[in-house]
């Protein structure tokens, strides 16, 4: 594989010096401003779903897909993106990319109706899939030795950077309601941002790609878009849909179709041909180890992004603009710590990713404790420890997973390894949603048996001493019970939640219900928490695996030793 500018250097060759090496780190500033487009719009909707809602008259399964649907479109393209890449050049499918990311965001910012908004997220998701395999198999292809170390921790800070900025954002600009556009606001920046990314990549990024004789599996790509989608359409409709017969039989096809695809691709292999997914990327023992890492350990960030959102909004009442600004500490602790990531990994070596995960369970349980602790009275300052622990531990996570994953990829597929762990984590995000909504659910209405018949009898109380009827006091607790279960349900869509009684009980109604739905989601809220922490010492245990077996694995003999043989 060779990278193509002006001249033809060699990947593998040593890092130039000069106007060439300058020229490397500012097509990287354009690729991060790409990359940061791609990654926030994955976030930066959730402040934005009840000011939607409340503009499109959108229903609740309406919201959820404005929510879930852009994630789904880019699982089904980011590995056949990452392909094309290698294919046919990283640097002509980021702008082609950037390209669509910035008409279908303007086609959301026009948006006349919430079908309409769903489609231009899909088509949002499909343009995107193509730009982020392009990013670390850039990274991976333009840079060696300590430059691309140097590389990779820029572009670990700015990913994780773009994650929970996403969310800040989005409030604030949706708090600036800038010309009166509001949420639309969200999507039309995505215009200027993509299009300075693609003006800065068409104008310093070199292209990388491999031999011109390599052709893209058309039936591995169909028959890998099929089993993603086969995966991803139920993981996202499934939950709103209480996972009717449907999904799980999509589920059951996709495992079918996973054994049709690995047969295609070693057909295609045996015939001497590229397949979409190439049988030795997955002979790589560390490559599945950082895949099965990062399977795991990303069943957590997302959802916890999703539920702080859905708290801090609809329970609490925090403005978009407040919600974005609690994970500002993540956001910043985790741009600022690419120094001492960089240390650390360096005396480290692969633990630093167990001592990461360790620090972000320690801010795990302070936010728990933080919530539980401060109840209504919660404000973003006495969030900031807690979130600021998360940041800084996942830094300590994600950058070194990505150089341990493609520490022995070959460069000429270095784009297909993205899009295969960027799928892979994909994948893992929509499960841990699911699972946390899920899990936040049931705890709700688990609590809501306890907070519910409390608040009702003194509603009941209430009701009695100020002259009211028992059939009026019977009617209002009945009222509340009621009241408290449908808003309850309603949280999930991130939607907001009132109720009302009757009988001229209305305002006791209402504020009872709320203060038992508010009880239920902040102890939910601390209970879920346990399925993070669960996730993360799950991904410590594997890591702590990994590093031992590591360490046990025999010195090879140096070339010449009696034994003969050499590693």
């Amino acid at each position: 594989m060779t990278v193509t500018s002006a001249a033809t250097v060699p990947v593998g060759a040593m890092e130039p010096a000069g106007p060439a090496r300058v020229r490397r780190w500012l097509g990287l500033a354009a690729l991060l401003t790409g990359m940061f487009v791609v990654q926030v719009d994955f976030f930066i909707v959730n402040v934005a779903l009840p000011p939607i809602q409340q503009d499109l008259h959108a229903t609740l399964s309406e919201i959820q897909l404005v929510a879930v649907s852009y994630a789904g479109a880019v699982g089904l393209t980011v590995v056949t993106g990452g392909r094309l890449g290698d294919v046919y050049g990283r640097r002509r499918i980021f702008l082609v990319g950037m390209a669509g990311i910035a008409l279908a965001s303007l086609l959301g910012g026009l948006a006349w109706s919430a079908p309409m908004l769903v489609v231009a997220r899909i088509l949002q998701g499909f343009a995107a899939g193509l730009v982020l395999p392009q990013g670390i198999g850039s990274v991976h292809a333009m840079f060696s030795g300590r430059d691309r170390e140097r590389a990779f921790a820029v572009f670990g800070a700015a990913m994780g950077l773009s994650w929970a900025s996403g969310m800040v954002f989005g409030g604030l600009l949706i708090e600036a309601d800038i010309a009166g556009s509001g949420w639309r606001s969200i999507f039309l920046v995505n215009v200027l941002l993509a299009l300075l990314a693609w003006l800065g990549t068409a104008r310093w990024f070199d292209e990388t790609k491999r031999s011109s004789t390599t052709r893209l599996d058309t039936a591995g790509a169909l028959a890998l878009t099929v089993v993603t989608a086969l995966v991803l359409v139920p993981l996202i409709q499934g939950p709103p849909a209480g996972w009717p017969m449907w999904t799980l039989l999509c589920l059951f096809f996709a495992a079918v179709g996973a054994v049709v695809l690995i047969r295609v691709e070693r057909r295609t292999a045996r015939a001497g041909g590229a397949p979409l997914l190439p049988p030795h990327l997955f002979r790589d023992r560390q490559f599945d180890i950082g895949l099965l890492v990062i399977g795991i350990f990303f069943l957590g960030p997302p959802g916890y992004f999703l539920l702080t959102s859905i708290y801090l909004q609809s329970v609490l009442d925090f403005s978009p603009f407040e919600s974005g600004m609690s994970l500002l500490p993540f956001s910043l602790l985790f741009f600022v710590s690419a120094d001492v990531v960089k240390r650390l990994k360096a005396r480290l070596n692969e633990s630093v990713i167990i001592v990461g995960v360790l620090v972000m369970m320690v801010g795990t349980v302070v936010v728990g404790l933080t919530v539980h602790i401060a109840g209504t009275d919660l404000t973003v300052l006495r969030l900031t420890p807690g979130v600021a622990l998360l940041g800084f531990g996942q830094a300590l996570v994600t950058t070194p997973l990505m150089e341990m994953l493609l520490r022995h990829v070959p460069k000429g597929i270095a784009a297909t390894a993205s899009g295969v762990f960027t799928t892979v984590q994909l994948i893992a995000q929509q499960i841990g949603v699911a699972l946390a909504v899920i899990i936040f659910t049931a705890f709700v209405t688990h609590q809501l048996d306890r907070t519910a018949p409390e608040q009702a009898w003194e509603v009941q109380t209430s009701v009695v001493d100020s002259g009211g009827t028992e059939a009026q006091a019977q009617r209002a607790v009945a009222d509340v019970a009621d009241c408290a279960a449908r808003a309850a349900g309603e949280l999930t869509g991130a939607t907001g939640h009132s109720c009302a009684g009757a009988d001229g009980w209305t305002a006791l109604v209402d504020a009872a219900a709320d203060r038992a739905v508010t009880v239920a989601a902040r102890d939910a809220f601390v209970h879920t928490l346990g399925y993070n922490l669960l996730v993360q010492l799950t991904t410590a245990a594997i890591m702590v695996l990994h590093v031992r077996r590591l360490r046990r694995r025999p010195v090879p003999p140096a070339v010449g030793s009696p034994t003969g043989r050499v590693a």
